[in-house]
């Protein structure tokens, strides 16, 4: 019975991050598609990146866009409050 409601747990626990991660992952192609461009590649990274810090909790995502003829890089940092830098 232990058995069972653990895994019932870090199942819940494992859904509830997938959902967080393809939010995001929609937002940041909503973004980038509002101002003209095309993701290419969106990852995760543990390093703050361009930010001055990363709190705990947070999530920190590399994209890599087309826009126009020109291949660029931003990041985005979601917390509480959205920060991006395109």
């Amino acid at each position: 019975m232990i058995n069972l409601i653990m895994f019932l747990v870090i199942a819940v626990i494992a859904n509830i991050l997938i959902a967080r991660k393809n939010s995001h992952h929609k937002k940041i192609t909503k973004k980038i598609n509002s101002l003209g461009g095309t993701v290419i590649k969106i990852e995760s990274t543990h390093k703050a990146g361009p930010f001055i810090w990363r709190e705990q909790g947070s999530m920190i995502y590399r994209i890599k866009y087309k826009m126009g003829d020109t291949i660029k890089v931003g990041w985005v940092h979601f917390n509480i409050v959205e920060s991006w830098k395109l």
